[in-house]
């Protein structure tokens, strides 16, 4: 640890207004600490040699935030989307007559479709298929 010296600094009360509303989101104990951290934030920026220590750590964090709400979002979406398609499974199948080696060939021909189209498969495709239309 660093020796510490007080010394005078004369800041605009708007700028002591930001130190005092902000410290203690950043973790800091004083606001002493807050200008510290800033002033060798704000120097590593200038001096950009030292600015990748600090530039991809707050890239990080704001793109990590960021993707996690996005993976959240989505795995809530997909959760909705099964339960979806799991009624829609049982109310088909409960009216289709349909045997257990029809619906292997039909999900070998699914999953083939799937494959050579990236997933862009249709509903008018299925019906052509299944019409032979």
């Amino acid at each position: 640890m660093s020796d510490k010296k007080r010394f005078a600094l004369w800041v605009g009360t708007d700028t002591l207004d930001l130190v005092k509303l902000n410290y203690k989101g950043d973790n800091c104990k004083t606001q002493s600490e807050y200008i510290e951290k800033a002033i060798h934030f704000y120097t590593s920026y200038i001096n950009a040699t030292h600015a990748e220590a600090y530039l991809p750590r707050i890239l990080a964090d704001v793109l990590e935030g960021k993707l996690t709400v996005l993976g959240d979002r989505i795995g809530a979406l997909l959760f909705k989307l099964s339960v979806e398609q799991a009624i829609a499974d049982n109310i088909l199948s409960y009216y289709t007559d349909m045997n257990m080696g029809t619906l292997k060939e039909l999900r070998a021909k699914c999953a083939q479709d799937v494959m050579r189209t990236n997933g862009k498969i249709s509903f008018e495709d299925a019906l052509k298929f299944q019409k032979d239309l």
